[in-house]
C-alpha cells in the first residue's frame, strides 16, 4: 500500500493557503462560502457517480442519461484528461458561484480559487475515481 502522506500534505497546504488568502483579503464569509460551494461540488460529483451506477448501461436510454448527467466523463470512461477536466470545472464553478460578485470584480479572488481547486482535485480525485470505477464494474 502506498503512503500518500506527502501528497496529502501538499494538497492540504494548497487548500489552506487559498483559504488563508481569501480570509485575509476578502473576509471570513467569502472563505466560508467558498468551502460550502466546494462541499456541494464534491457531493454533486459523488451523486453523479451514484446515479450512473444505478442506470443499466445496456439500454440506449440509460446510456443517454449517463451522458447527459456527465457520468461518462466523470467516470473516466472517456479518458483521464476528460475526467480531470470535469472535476476541475465542477469544483471551479461551484466554488466560485457563492462569491460570484467577487469573482467578477477581483482578479485576486479569481486567482485564489486555483490553489483551492488543485488541492481539492488532488485530495478527492482518488475517491471519485474509485466510486465511479466501482460503478462501471457493476454495470
Amino acid at each position: 500500500m502506498r503512503n500518500d502522506t506527502g501528497s496529502r500534505f501538499v494538497f492540504g497546504s494548497l487548500i489552506f493557503l487559498s483559504l488563508f488568502l481569501q480570509t485575509k483579503y476578502f473576509g471570513l464569509w467569502s472563505a466560508i462560502r467558498t468551502i460550502t460551494g466546494s462541499a456541494l461540488a464534491f457531493i454533486l460529483m459523488l451523486s453523479i457517480c451514484w446515479a450512473g451506477k444505478q442506470l443499466n448501461s445496456q439500454s440506449c436510454r440509460s446510456r443517454m442519461a449517463q451522458y447527459i448527467i456527465g457520468y461518462t466523463k466523470l467516470s473516466g470512461a472517456r479518458g483521464k484528461s476528460r475526467q480531470l477536466f470535469a472535476i476541475f470545472i465542477g469544483y471551479f464553478a461551484l466554488s466560485g458561484l457563492p462569491n460570484l460578485l467577487l469573482v467578477e470584480e477581483s482578479i485576486g479572488f479569481f486567482l485564489t480559487l486555483f490553489p483551492l481547486i488543485i488541492g481539492l482535485m488532488g485530495l478527492t480525485n482518488r475517491g471519485i475515481n474509485e466510486r465511479c470505477q466501482e460503478s462501471q464494474a457493476k454495470t
